[in-house]
């Protein structure tokens, strides 16, 4: 029998994840407590580097800064990959604009250097 509590926070679309394990966890273990929380994956690193949660889901390796910041405050961490995210682009049907994209066109739309889109 597992007991106790544990606090997640973090990636949204880790979210899920986390959620589906404890609850499959707690089914079983009636003296098992969770919290699992997605604001994501930014603010949950923010939170887990002050020691206010015990695991940090994350669509994303930490940040230098954000290690720093576990790091200044004692905290040590084990990265754990899990899940990869995927990301589907599609268009309407009757979008004769739209014939074909290729990655780089892909790249250039969505990319860290392109321009003109609300971040």
């Amino acid at each position: 029998m597992v007991s106790g509590s544990i606090n997640v926070s973090g990636s949204s679309t880790v979210e899920p994840i986390s959620t589906g394990v404890a609850e499959a966890l707690a089914a079983n273990n009636p003296d098992f407590k969770f919290t699992v929380k997605g604001p994501g994956t930014g603010d949950g690193f923010k939170v887990f580097c002050t020691g206010e949660t015990d695991i940090s889901d994350a669509s994303r390796k930490i940040k230098d800064e954000e290690a720093a910041a576990c790091k200044s405050a004692g905290i040590d961490y084990v990265e754990l990959p899990i899940a990869y995210d995927g990301m589907t682009v599609m268009t309407n049907p009757s979008n004769t604009a739209v014939t074909c994209l290729s990655f780089p066109d892909l790249y250039a739309l969505i990319g860290p250097e392109s321009q003109g889109f609300k971040k």
